[in-house]
C-alpha cells in the first residue's frame, strides 16, 4: 500500500483535526478544534479526487454525523458539541451545498451527544448518542421517533447493511453491535 499525501485542511489552524469523513465522488470532511473543544472553529470541506478544497460551511464545534438521503439532494450531519442536528440541501453533481438548517436540538441528558450518522429511505436520521449509551432516531419532521438503549456508554457510528438493508450496525468502542430495524437504509 502506498500512502500520498493528498491535501492539508486548516493548515493555519495546526491543533484542528478531521472529525468525520465521508465520500459522495467527493471527500467531505468535518474538522474540529482538538485544543479547546468549545470553540466554533469547525468547518465542513469538500475535497475533489484532484485536492481542491471547498468550504462549504464553517462555524462548527465539532462537525459530525454526515449522511444523504436516500436521493442524495440533502446531508445530513451535527454539531456534537453544540448538540444540533442539520439538514442542508445539496447537490451530488457539482458538490454544492446549501445553507443548512437546524433539524433538532438534542438534550446530552437524553439523547446523549449526536455523533456518527445514518439515513433511511423513509426520511429519517439515526444519530450515535455517545456519552448517552443510545441511538437515536429521528423522523423527516426532525421529531425523536424511536431511541433505542444500547448497552455501552458511547455509541460512535451506525451504518446499514445486511442483504436487504435492513440491519443496522452500531460501533462502540471495541464493540459492533447490530440490530433489525424495519426500514431499509440508504447506501450512502
Amino acid at each position: 500500500i502506498q500512502l500520498d499525501w493528498h491535501v492539508e485542511l486548516e493548515g493555519s489552524w495546526p491543533r484542528h483535526r478531521p472529525s468525520v469523513g465521508y465520500c459522495d465522488g467527493r471527500l467531505l470532511v468535518g474538522t474540529m478544534d482538538e485544543q479547546c473543544r468549545s470553540r466554533p472553529l469547525g468547518s465542513l470541506y469538500s475535497v475533489s479526487r484532484s485536492g481542491e478544497t471547498t468550504r462549504l460551511h464553517q462555524g462548527f464545534i465539532v462537525a459530525n454525523g454526515l449522511a444523504w438521503s436516500a436521493d442524495g439532494r440533502r446531508l445530513y450531519f451535527s454539531d456534537t458539541r453544540r448538540d444540533t442536528l442539520y439538514v442542508a440541501d445539496y447537490c451530488l453533481d457539482s458538490g454544492a451545498m446549501g445553507a443548512p438548517r437546524v433539524m433538532a436540538v438534542t438534550d446530552p441528558a437524553v439523547h446523549g451527544r449526536p455523533d456518527g450518522g445514518a439515513t433511511d429511505v423513509a426520511g429519517g436520521y439515526w444519530s450515535a448518542g455517545v456519552f448517552g449509551g443510545v441511538l437515536n432516531y429521528w423522523d423527516d419532521r426532525g421529531r425523536l421517533a424511536r431511541q433505542v438503549s444500547l448497552p455501552c456508554t458511547g455509541p460512535t457510528m451506525p451504518c446499514f447493511g445486511g442483504p436487504d438493508m435492513k440491519t443496522l450496525y452500531v460501533t462502540a468502542g471495541k464493540t459492533l453491535f447490530e440490530m433489525p430495524v424495519g426500514v431499509v437504509g440508504t447506501r450512502r
